[in-house]
């Protein structure tokens, strides 16, 4: 716990509380927006199509229109689960908000300090969590991702770098839709649950601890010390890596510019996963890819300039009517810079040293390739 004396920080934390909670809102209202792109505005004999769910070891297929439903409830119990925990994030807001308003001393939880839990020497050396939301830990690292995001595409594109777009290997919208909501589940399971929780069952937890609790939530389950915390950090480097590489072998549309980004995102959904647990890495995954084409399509994406459907293009353009989605957009990246500001003001030091293991891991990972 400390004091928050400093007015501008007070506004700053006000700022990222507000648009927290909007985020969350448009999160929510996605899911029924969602529902009516599939169900209500699209080609319906398009939704009798086959799906491969799974192509190995043994092919399952499944209708798109099945597929997505199933999906779709998944991502809304899974959103419900963190919307909840600890306290919901109504009360967690409210809370933030008077505690600035009266100016007491309040907790470097909250959506802020993420990961004040998180020492490797003493698990016992913590911070009061009680006050603390999963989503919006969630949100936090949603938007921060997104800043990040686009830093890397402007700082690419100056050295004429691409990351490409999948857009050009669909016909249509729907197809593009689909997948994009379907993959978080699919990616996560793959390459967090069985890429980190998996090893980090084997190799660090005792063998009295039950696997599927270990694969739900790694981090309460394995003795957090020096050493375990730079294995666990070799582990996700290595998911992220693999989780990026995936990005160009396995499709067509993207470019090698992908690369750095699927690395920061697979870095951030894997720390995600390991410290707050599967819902959540699942959560900032759907949120990245269902969330802002759902406003896209519902905007002005699904319907042309004739007033009809567009069934057989994933143009998604923008255009003077697409306020709406920059707006969204903005307030993405000004939650994204406020939460950055936020948490390196209270964990800078304890980044510092994190980045620089992390750092070092990879550095050896490369040697140990050139090798």
């Amino acid at each position: 716990m400390q004091r928050v004396n400093n007015k501008g920080w007070i506004i700053l934390l006000l700022i990222n509380t507000i648009i927290t909670l909007i985020i969350a809102a448009l999160m929510l209202i996605s899911f029924p927006l969602g529902f009516y792109i599939v169900f209500i505005h699209s080609d319906h004999a398009l939704l009798n199509d086959t799906y491969t769910f799974i192509s190995m070891p043994i092919r399952m297929e499944l209708r798109i229109g099945y597929i997505f439903i199933i999906a779709w409830f998944i991502y809304i119990i899974l959103f419900v689960m963190i919307l909840l925990r600890p306290k919901d994030v109504v009360k967690v807001a409210l809370s933030i908000i008077q505690s600035k308003n009266n100016n007491k001393r309040m907790p470097r939880g909250g959506m802020t300090s993420v990961n004040s839990k998180e020492n490797y020497i003493d698990k016992a050396n913590t911070v009061e969590e009680a006050d603390r939301n999963l989503l919006m830990i969630t949100i936090t690292w949603f938007s921060i991702f997104i800043l990040a995001s686009k830093g890397i595409d402007t700082i690419q594109s100056a050295f004429g770098i691409t990351m490409g777009s999948l857009e050009a290997e669909y016909d249509n919208y729907m197809r593009y839709f689909i997948d994009a909501s379907i993959a978080p589940l699919k990616e996560e399971f793959v390459f967090r649950i069985i890429l980190i929780g998996l090893p980090i069952y084997i190799l660090l937890t005792k063998h009295d601890v039950s696997l599927t609790s270990v694969l739900w939530h790694p981090y309460n389950k394995i003795d957090i010390n020096k050493m375990n915390g730079e294995r666990v950090a070799f582990i996700i480097t290595v998911s992220a890596l693999l989780f990026a590489l995936a990005h160009i072998l396995f499709s067509s549309g993207w470019s090698y510019g992908k690369i750095s980004q699927a690395m920061l995102g697979g870095l951030i959904l894997g720390w995600l996963y390991y410290r707050y647990g599967f819902p959540t890495a699942v959560i900032l995954h759907w949120a990245i890819n269902y969330m802002p084409l759902v406003y896209l399509l519902f905007n002005n994406g699904i319907i042309s300039s004739e007033g009809y459907p567009l069934i057989n293009t994933t143009h998604l353009y923008y255009n003077g009517s697409n306020t709406f989605i920059y707006i969204i957009e903005l307030l993405i990246i000004i939650n994204g810079i406020t939460a950055l500001a936020i948490i390196l003001r209270y964990n800078l030091k304890s980044y510092i040293v994190r980045l620089s293991s992390w750092f070092k891991l990879l550095v050896d990972l490369i040697f140990i390739y050139l090798r």
